[in-house]
C-alpha cells in the first residue's frame, strides 16, 4: 500500500510543528519513508525542515537527516530508523520548520509491505516475585506459568524493578518487565516500561495520575489500574482506588483479579462498572491479572489474559493490550469477529451495509449461556452454543459487540472486549 502526502509551509509559519497522520495496515511487516522538499533555499537563505516519525504507542521511529533520502523502519531498518516489526495503527509524520524563508512545498510517501497474520497468547498480566511480596523467585515463577500453558507474564512487584535483572536468564518463556506501584491512593499496573517509575516528584510530592501516565510513556510502557475496587484500609493498605479520576482513564483496567470465592462479588461489580463505561461511549481496554503471589488451587481456575500478537514480543503485546485485542477467559477459547473484523477494530458502516457476526466457543466442558452486549442491547444466544452466526441490526452511530459467557453459576468463563462500531454518513 502507498500513500501520498503534500503540503506547504511560508515564512509565517517558521519556528512551528506539523503533524500529518496515516494508517498503516494490520499486516506490514515494512514501511518506507521518502520525504522531500523544495525550494532547498529561499533568497540565498538555506530553509531547514526536518521529519520524525512516530508510531501508533507514540514511540519515535526515525528521523530524516540532511543526507536521507528514505528510511525504513523494519527487521532490516535504514540509517536512522528503528529495527522493529511496524505496529499497525494511526501513525505521525511530524514536520519541524526550524526556518522557512519562502513558500516551501514537501512529500512524503509511505509504502508499507507484507503479510503478517496474528495468534493468540495466553498471559498473566500482574505477578510477584521474592523482590516484593511473592514467595517465588523469578525462575520459578517463570516455571510455574509454563506449567499452567502460559506464553509469557509479566513481572510486576510493588514498586521495584530489581527482579528486571533476572529476566533475561528466563527460557521458554517470555518474560517481560513491569511495575505494581503502591501509591497512598490506589495501586498502579505498569507494564513495559523501561526504567523504575515513582508515584512521586523529585520533591518527595505525590503526582496526579495523568502526571504519572507521561512517564510511563516516556518510558515505552502503558499503565492501567490494578483491582480498583478491592476491600482497602485496614484489610488492603491503599489498594482501592481514590483517585479523583475514576479507575477507566488509563490504558487498561483489571476488570477482574485472582480473589478468595467470598469475595468474588467485587469483580462481579468491576465488570459491570466497565460495561456501563463503555455504554457511555467511552473505550478502555479490559484485563485481568491474577495478582499472583504464591501457588493456591484456586488460581488454577483463575481468569487469564489473551491477546492477539503477530509475534510474542513486548512491542506486540503492549499494543494488544492498548487496543482492545484481548479477551479473558478460564481456559476456553474463542473466536469473534464481525464481517471479518475482531477484537480492538473499529467498523465503519453506513447503517445499510450487513454486519455478520460469528462466534466460535471451544474447550469448555461445563454449561454455559452467550450473551451479546451492545451500546442500548442484551442478547442471550442460549446455552451451550458452540457456533453463532447473527446479523446485527440497527447499531446506534457510535455503538460496540462483546462477548460475555457464563456457568450456571452466573460466574464468568469467558469475557471478550469490544469490536466498536461507527455509522458513516
Amino acid at each position: 500500500m502507498k500513500v501520498i502526502v503534500e503540503g506547504s509551509f511560508d515564512p509565517t509559519r517558521s519556528k512551528t510543528v506539523k503533524v500529518e497522520e496515516f494508517y498503516v495496515p494490520n499486516e506490514t511487516s515494512e514501511l518506507t519513508i521518502r520525504f522531500d522538499y523544495a525550494p532547498k533555499s529561499s533568497a540565498k537563505v538555506e530553509n531547514h525542515l526536518d521529519l520524525l516519525i512516530y508510531d501508533s504507542m507514540n514511540r519515535f521511529m526515525g528521523r530524516f537527516d540532511s543526507s536521507f533520502t528514505e528510511i525504513r523502519v523494519g527487521s532490516s531498518p535504514s540509517r536512522g530508523a528503528r529495527k522493529v516489526l511496524p505496529l499497525p495503527g494511526s501513525w505521525k509524520a511530524v514536520l519541524e520548520a526550524h526556518g522557512i524563508f519562502g513558500k516551501v512545498n514537501y512529500r512524503i510517501e509511505i509504502e508499507t509491505e507484507g503479510s503478517e497474520k496474528y495468534s493468540w497468547k495466553v498471559g498473566e498480566l500482574h505477578s510477584h516475585s521474592i523482590h516484593s511480596d511473592g514467595v517465588f523467585k523469578v525462575s520459578e515463577l517463570a516455571d510455574y506459568f509454563k506449567e499452567l500453558g502460559f506464553d509469557f507474564f509479566f513481572l510486576t512487584d510493588h514498586s521495584n524493578i530489581s527482579g528486571w535483572e533476572e529476566l533475561k536468564d528466563i527460557k521458554g518463556i517470555a518474560a517481560f518487565p513491569g511495575q505494581e506501584i503502591n501509591t497512598l491512593h490506589g495501586h498502579m499496573l505498569v507494564l513495559g516500561c523501561r526504567n523504575f517509575v515513582d508515584w512521586k516528584d523529585e520533591s518527595m510530592e505525590g503526582m496526579e495520575p495523568s502526571e504519572i501516565r507521561r512517564f510511563v510513556r516516556f518510558g515505552e510502557g502503558i499503565i492501567g489500574v490494578a483491582h480498583p475496587f478491592i476491600m482497602g484500609d485496614p484489610l488492603c493498605f491503599s489498594c482501592e482506588w481514590k483517585y479523583t479520576p475514576n479507575p477507566f482513564e488509563l490504558d487498561f483496567v483489571e476488570v477482574w483479579t485472582y480473589l478468595l470465592r467470598m469475595y468474588e462479588f467485587v469483580n462481579e461489580r468491576l465488570i459491570y462498572e466497565w460495561i456501563k463505561y463503555l455504554r457511555s461511549g467511552r473505550k478502555v481496554t479490559g484485563t485481568v491479572g491474577g495478582d499472583f503471589h504464591r501457588a493456591e488451587e484456586d488460581y488454577l481456575y483463575a481468569l487469564r489474559t489473551v491477546v492477539g500478537v503477530r509475534e510474542l514480543t513486548l512491542d506486540e503485546v503492549l499494543y494488544a493490550i492498548k487496543s482492545g485485542k484481548v479477551y479473558l477467559s478460564r481456559g476456553g477459547r474463542i473466536d469473534f469477529e464481525i464481517s471479518g473484523h475482531t477484537l480492538g477494530d473499529l467498523i465503519e458502516h453506513d447503517g445499510e451495509d450487513k454486519l455478520m457476526l460469528k462466534i466460535g466457543i471451544d474447550d469448555i466442558t461445563e454449561n454455559y449461556e452467550v450473551f451479546l452486549l451492545m451500546r442500548n442491547d442484551t442478547i442471550s444466544f442460549g446455552r451451550n452454543q458452540k457456533e453463532i452466526e447473527h446479523e446485527i441490526v440497527s447499531p446506534t452511530d457510535e455503538d460496540f459487540a462483546l462477548v460475555w459467557v457464563k456457568d450456571e453459576k452466573n460466574r464468568t468463563l469467558i469475557l471478550t472486549n469490544p469490536i466498536y462500531l461507527r455509522r458513516i454518513r
